[in-house]
């Protein structure tokens, strides 16, 4: 997605970017319009062509009632699509979200949960870093089968070396039609299968909780799917292109009728088509949140987020349990002192760090 800045200037120059914009699409429909009003405004000069206009309905007063009530028809239907598609496009986002959220708390869960086992740190190794690449790639695929990307769609998304899970494996993997599925029933196989082990010894109820979170981020998985690849309602759609349509065309005619000057019509007829069309095709863009656009979700990105996420929780330095240190005093006022991580850190590794007061003298 774009990043923007729109503090200071930045809310002035950002609205000429034309990276991600749909103005240059909206530019484009509502250009030869304005030149149509201006021919027929050039045109109205004409004697024969300008008793034509006032004959016209829409020169009337009953013109001006329907084109009003037709302007607005127009409108609420783009509005509304307009904010349909956008409750679609952050309904998609927040599911993906979650869905990445739950299934990293269940990797992250199994691997707190292995700290309380007698085996072999070999076999809770193997069993570990078979889950983190399982996670990996229940994510990957996840992920890939929301994307409209035909990349995505052809090779996939980064995972956690898959090629280190057996052939027989990856091959049934790589035929499924429903590999998110898959491998969600190899996770819970391969958590049933340590705790049949000894691997996995903690308390039902609690390793309940790892599987409570597996089936909640399948359940996200499928209301972003819905959100994804279900299409907006066809014949809403059709009706909402016929009706800019008929806007395009009979909008000159009456800017014609109601300005007193070629720029006066051109301009008004401008502003109205350039709008319109511009709501239309933000609209258009939301419906289809993965779609691979400059201004929809990062299918990728996410992925390497994940990615990073599962080895940090097999990294060496962080699968050990934070201790305090054997120098400090359990004492109240000592726990009271306020320090920044960063800072501890230069302290830890023999900075002298001094105090600067602001303001000073």
């Amino acid at each position: 997605m774009i990043q923007y800045n729109i503090d200071g200037a930045g809310q002035f120059t950002f609205m000429f970017q034309l990276r991600g914009s749909v103005f240059p699409f909206a530019f484009c429909i509502a250009l030869p319009c304005s030149a149509l009003a201006v021919l027929l405004k050039a045109l109205n000069e004409n004697t024969e062509f300008s008793e034509v206009q006032e004959a016209s309905l829409l020169a009337s007063s009953g013109g001006t009632a329907m084109w009003s009530g037709f302007s607005f028809l127009v409108g609420f239907v783009i509005v509304f699509r307009t904010s349909q598609a956008h409750s679609r496009f952050w309904d998609a986002l927040n599911d993906t979200h979650k869905m990445l959220a739950e299934w990293f708390d269940a990797a992250s869960s199994l691997a707190a949960y292995c700290r309380c086992t007698e085996k072999d740190e070999h076999d809770v190794d193997s069993f570990l870093f078979t889950a983190m690449r399982l996670f990996s790639m229940l994510s990957a695929t996840a992920l890939q089968e929301l994307s409209d990307v035909g990349e995505h769609q052809t090779w996939g998304l980064h995972t956690l070396d898959a090629s280190a899970i057996d052939a027989e494996s990856i091959s049934a993997l790589d035929g499924s039609q429903c590999r998110v599925e898959l491998l969600y029933q190899w996770i819970q196989q391969l958590i049933v299968d340590g705790t049949r082990s000894g691997i996995l010894t903690i308390p039902p109820p609690i390793l309940g909780r790892t599987f409570a979170e597996l089936s909640c981020g399948m359940s996200k998985f499928q209301d972003a799917h819905k959100h994804a690849k279900v299409p907006f309602p066809f014949p809403y759609a059709q009706t909402t292109i016929m009706l800019l349509i008929f806007h395009w065309l009979l909008t000159p005619w009456v800017m014609v009728n109601w300005s007193g000057s070629i720029t006066g019509a051109a301009v008004f007829t401008f502003v109205q088509v350039f709008a319109l069309w511009s709501l239309n095709k933000i609209a258009t863009n939301f419906e289809r949140p993965f779609a691979g656009g400059e201004n929809d979700i990062d299918p990728q990105s996410m992925q390497n987020r994940m990615n990073r996420q599962l080895v940090n929780i097999m990294d060496p330095k962080t699968r050990r349990t934070p201790t305090l240190d054997p120098t400090i005093v359990c004492d109240v006022e000592a726990l009271r002192q306020k320090d920044t991580i960063h800072r501890a850190a230069l302290l830890g590794e023999g900075w002298e760090l001094k105090t600067v007061v602001a303001g000073g003298a």
